[in-house]
């Protein structure tokens, strides 16, 4: 005994147009895949070109991190102050103290002291309103 359903033509054309949907769909599909193959090769030399550039970054600031930097020390420019006097005294005019300088140490130690022995003050001397400290600033040398 053999089993054979009759499908209706409309039901046919049905599938059909729904297949033919389907094939479009793919069609559309496909060529957007291209595209993004396209994308992906264009996009592929830059991202090589930011990572290069990311190592010759990070190279530089190695670079900037070993030369030779130094340590700007801004005096506040107020006459009489007790920070004049301590300039005055260690025979520094704004003055640049080379980071790895080995008597950097010893100079900053001597103006802090001086600053200290200062004590109380409240007068500001760096021009900053800052608690009469000098203002240290981080330059390139």
């Amino acid at each position: 005994m053999s089993l054979v359903e009759t499908v209706y033509q409309g039901e046919m054309d049905k599938v059909r147009g729904e297949l033919c949907i389907m094939k479009n769909e793919k069609a559309v599909l496909e060529s957007k895949l291209v595209g993004y193959d396209d994308i992906v090769e264009e996009v592929s030399p830059l991202k090589a070109t930011v990572a290069s550039l990311e190592l010759e970054k990070i190279g530089l600031m190695d670079k900037i991190a070993m030369s030779n930097h130094t340590i700007c020390v801004n005096f506040g420019r107020k006459d009489g102050s007790e920070m004049m006097n301590a300039e005055y005294n260690m025979g520094m005019h704004e003055t640049d103290l080379p980071l790895y300088d080995p008597t950097r140490v010893q100079k900053m130690e001597e103006l802090n002291t001086l600053v200290g022995r200062a004590g109380g003050s409240t007068t500001s001397t760096s021009g900053h309103g800052g608690s009469g400290e000098p203002r240290i600033v981080w330059c390139a040398g």
